[in-house]
């Protein structure tokens, strides 16, 4: 099938497609002359490659970008993670350390009791 672009229809197309920083699939093969009607010129056809070219290079470098965003995303995900499990562990060693000393406390304070139980049933002189 032939799209029919003639090369004074094609200077605005180029235009338009120089205009654009989409990357954009372009079929210009069945753009053949029909009739009295000239086709694209060899140097619209030239800048409208040049301006895909340009569209595909701009391309790449957006998904180059993104995917190093990407990563630094995930390193940055990863040293939270890191921490958390960093904080996390220092807050169950307090809380064995405080769990340790109430046993301890707890103790004494059971000693303390046996003690004065005994020294209350001793007869005093």
């Amino acid at each position: 099938s032939r799209n029919g672009i003639t090369a004074q229809a094609g200077e605005d197309f180029v235009k338009a497609v120089e205009a654009n920083e989409m990357l954009t699939v372009i079929d210009l093969s069945g753009n053949g002359s029909s009739g009295n009607e000239s086709s694209l010129s060899v140097d619209q056809l030239r800048r409208i490659d040049a301006a895909a070219e340009r569209n595909r290079e701009l391309a790449s470098r957006l998904r180059r970008a993104e995917r190093r965003e990407r990563f630094a995303l995930y390193n940055e995900e990863f040293k939270c993670r890191q921490h958390y499990m960093q904080v996390e562990a220092m807050r169950l060693e307090v809380e064995a350390h405080e769990e340790r000393r109430l046993n301890r406390m707890r103790a004494r304070f059971d000693r303390w009791v046996e003690e004065v139980e005994e020294a209350a049933a001793q007869p005093h002189a």
